[in-house]
């Protein structure tokens, strides 16, 4: 009842919403639902699904993802398959659900279940691959519009794993970063470069070596090969860090310094550092 006192929010709310969003995503996934005959006689049963999913989700807070793990899981595994081809093209995301969408996935990444955490990623990928091979999609244009917000959002959360963290899912992190840096190369540098300036100065050289080798292991164009590169050069990225005990420390939107140009050579950036040092 709307209005009604609310004891236990899980209980009363949260559970029988995590149960529509499983047999949602158990009957989609076991390909139970005639997706692509349903729209064509004119049924429009999948489609008050899908909206009705779409505004669920939209009600509950995005830390309740993680406040509530079965809310997560249930919710994750729902996009997942709801955001994949070619159910995306079918789904109804305006501006709104798309932001909300990509926050519950960046608050996913923080789930107790490494499962969850792969998950969000997925959707996350499976999102981006289909704006960047469908450019004149609806989600395509949703993703151009967000992009000096959402994209750049999504960028810092995952470079900020991917760079400070050791997940045991960085294969699953590694897919969609791949796409943020191929939509938006240009901030993923600046970032990066940002980041070098505020570590101490004696792990600068070591940092942009590594860095380096990571943002040049593969052209950003969309094939299965590139992936397959940027994935190898991230988990080399993760020997090196660990190998040569790379302590890091995360910055925050006050503390990044000026960018540096991580893609010279880190002798010539250590040379002009020490110029800059004797003139002072």
């Amino acid at each position: 009842e709307r209005g009604a006192a609310v004891r236990d929010v899980y209980k009363d709310r949260y559970k029988g919403v995590a149960v529509c969003f499983t047999i949602l995503a158990r009957l989609i996934a076991g390909k139970y639902v005639a997706i692509g005959v349903m729209p064509l006689y004119g049924d429009p049963a999948l489609e008050r699904a899908y909206s009705v999913a779409v505004e669920l989700l939209k009600q509950f807070p995005v830390p309740d993802v993680i406040a509530y793990p079965k809310l997560g899981r249930a919710t994750t595994a729902l996009l997942e398959v709801l955001l994949a081809r070619p159910n995306i093209d079918l789904v109804p995301l305006d501006d709104a659900a798309y932001e909300h969408v990509m926050r519950v996935c960046v608050e996913a990444f923080d789930h107790a279940e490494t499962a969850v955490s792969s998950s969000a990623c997925g959707v996350i990928d499976a999102v981006l691959t289909a704006a960047i091979e469908g450019e004149e999609s609806e989600i395509a244009k949703l993703v151009r519009a967000r992009a000096a917000d959402v994209t750049t959002y999504l960028l810092r959360a995952m470079l900020n794993i991917v760079l400070f963290e050791d997940r045991p899912n960085d294969w699953s992190f590694s897919r969609p970063l791949f796409c943020l840096i191929l939509l938006d190369t240009q901030f993923a540098l600046q970032y990066t470069s940002q980041i070098v300036q505020y570590q101490p100065p004696e792990r600068r050289e070591e940092l942009i070596n590594a860095l380096k080798d990571l943002l040049s292991s593969t052209e950003f164009v969309l094939t299965t090969t590139n992936r397959d590169r940027f994935t190898q050069a991230l988990t080399q990225y993760r020997r090196e860090v660990a190998a040569k005990n790379l302590i890091l420390m995360v910055p925050t939107s006050q503390t990044l310094g000026a960018p540096v140009d991580i893609m010279a050579s880190a002798g010539a950036i250590a040379a002009d550092e020490g110029e800059a040092a004797m003139a002072d």
